[in-house]
């Protein structure tokens, strides 16, 4: 992990959260939400030629059709799944409408995760970039674990502009066993669709678009002075203008559409999160619908 020092208040603030984040989550999460960061029990491990007294429901029908003789699945017992927790800290996750900006809604979820994956002890780790990469917190499950992610989501401020690149090059580098990553971003940069692609195929990959309801609808009565604040890009728009209004509705819509059918066809399961939303309670929602099979 890069180096930060934090002054007392912050470090006291973070302490704080980590309580609170406990104490919420350890009265509202179901064994259902845990469990999501838990193994099948068995995972692949590889193929092997039919012997005598194997299992004839472990036939590897495709490898024996290949080679004309019969082969057998193998697999080993594995319940321990690493967590990956790959967090969006570039300057456009500094903006909020209300009280919450995206990044102390992304830092929460993070929070919330890190927590609930650690609950049995499973091991956790985190990624947070900006232009680059700013901390990288191998998995683990030592007591402190918990308050080293809070320090990485809370050192310095949102800043520059971010993808998920090198993150991607940190995870294939260390990704040695299948693993639940979650990225948490507002995903307005563009990512690497062929690695984020080859990532899902071995991992279980969710990716959190964190907004904010102002995104997504122009409001106010007058002219507002926009500026991105990655490629600091400004220009004016008419809230007063029924038109305006609608076509820039239209094209955040259909930008919405777009993140979420390349990240659906990239395998990654999105979960959306607004800053006006209950964190925990949005988490329990979407969990609660994937135990169900509501989801991948």
């Amino acid at each position: 992990m890069a180096g930060h020092e934090l002054d007392p208040t912050t470090l006291q603030r973070v302490r704080r959260l980590a309580l609170a984040s406990r104490r919420r989550v350890s009265a509202l999460l179901s064994g259902e939400f845990r469990s999501q960061f838990r193994g099948t029990g068995i995972e692949f491990e590889t193929v092997r030629e039919y012997v005598p007294g194997d299992d004839v429901r472990a036939l590897d029908w495709n490898v024996t059709a290949r080679l004309s003789r019969p082969y057998v699945k193998l697999f080993v017992e594995s319940r321990e799944r690493p967590a990956w927790l790959v967090v969006d800290r570039s300057a456009s996750m500094a903006f909020g409408s209300d009280e919450r900006t995206k990044a102390d809604v992304a830092a929460e979820l993070a929070g919330v995760l890190a927590l609930a994956a650690m609950h049995d002890r499973d091991a956790t780790g985190i990624i947070t970039f900006k232009a680059g990469i700013d901390a990288v917190l191998t998995p683990s499950c030592r007591a402190d674990q918990l308050e080293r992610i809070l320090l990485a989501l809370h050192a310095g401020e949102s800043e520059g502009g971010g993808e998920f690149r090198d993150a991607f090059d940190v995870l294939e580098r260390r990704l040695l066993r299948r693993s639940v990553l979650v990225l948490i971003s507002d995903f307005h940069a563009p990512h690497d669709s062929a690695r984020l692609a080859r990532l899902a195929r071995r991992h279980d990959v969710i990716a959190c678009i964190v907004f904010d309801p102002r995104e997504r609808e122009l409001a106010g009565d007058g002219l507002v002075a926009c500026v991105d604040p990655e490629t600091g890009r400004r220009f004016m728009l008419d809230a007063a203008d029924a038109r305006e209004r609608a076509e820039y509705a239209a094209l955040a819509r259909a930008e919405h559409e777009r993140r979420l059918e390349l990240l659906r066809g990239c395998g990654a399961e999105p979960l959306e999160v607004s800053t006006q939303h209950d964190v925990v309670e949005r988490l329990l929602a979407h969990f609660g619908a994937r135990s169900r099979g509501g989801a991948r």
